[in-house]
């Protein structure tokens, strides 16, 4: 039996301090669990333009050879820390986005970016707060209207149906004053998956794909505009989605 594998076993997996035996767990793991492999590669920071920018942690140089800027990043803290250091290392002055999710600016301020907001939403969706509505073709395709009309986007009910998804709802949400249109789903297991979208004036970008608040997501920026698909755990589902939505809208 294989334990959970942890963040910071991960952390010692990269800087080659982990025991052998687990070792060879994680490897083991890494060929078939595609969100492990994503939470090791959120963990792979680049450390030497770290230390070069920053130097050792200011904990104590007595204990730098046990510490790493990776051990760091499991805790709130060290996030904060690395965070910043990239900030500084590339040298954005007005803000840079953070994985996708969080803004830091030039002083240093932290700001929720919309991504996150919407993780942070959906972690709270449970198969019950979808199963509950009933079927109504004329209510969703109104409400996809209007919600669609509010981000002057084109939007209707047929682009939205997707192979293995029942799509139970639109509604319309608000980030930083924008309106965030919200259209929400059931997958075949029952897991409740959001496509969303928001004015961001952010240059196009293919679909990428990621993990917030632990659920699987893959986003893209078109015509001024930020998507994301986002829910459960199947990262392959999610990309598909995000593809084929991607195609249409």
């Amino acid at each position: 039996m294989v334990f959970p594998i942890t963040d910071e076993e991960l952390v010692a997996y990269l800087d080659g301090a982990i025991d052998p035996v687990r070792g060879g767990e994680i490897e083991a793991a890494l060929l078939h669990d595609e969100l492990l492999a994503a939470r090791l590669k959120k963990l792979d920071i680049d450390t030497d333009a770290i230390r070069a920018a920053f130097g050792p942690p200011t904990f104590g140089a007595s204990q730098w050879h046990q510490r790493s800027w990776r051990h760091l990043l499991p805790t709130s803290l060290g996030a904060a820390l690395v965070t910043l250091a990239a900030a500084v290392i590339v040298g954005i002055g007005l803000g840079i986005a953070i994985g996708t999710s969080d803004i830091v600016d030039g002083l240093g301020h932290f700001r929720k970016g919309w991504r996150a907001a919407v993780a942070d939403y959906q972690v709270l969706y449970s198969t019950a707060t979808l199963a509950s509505l009933a079927r109504d073709v004329p209510t969703q395709r109104a409400e996809v209207t209007a919600a669609a009309a509010k981000l002057g986007l084109t939007i209707d009910l047929d682009q939205l149906q997707v192979a293995e998804l029942d799509f139970k709802r639109a509604q319309l949400l608000q980030f930083n004053e924008e309106p965030l249109a919200q259209f929400a789903y059931l997958d075949a297991m029952g897991k409740p998956i959001a496509f969303c979208a928001t004015r961001t004036g952010e240059p196009d970008s293919k679909v990428q794909t990621g993990i917030f608040d632990g659920l699987a997501a893959a986003y893209w920026n078109k015509n001024g505009y930020g998507f994301i698909v986002i829910g459960g755990k199947n990262a392959q589902t999610v990309e598909r989605v995000a593809t084929e939505l991607a195609a249409r809208i």
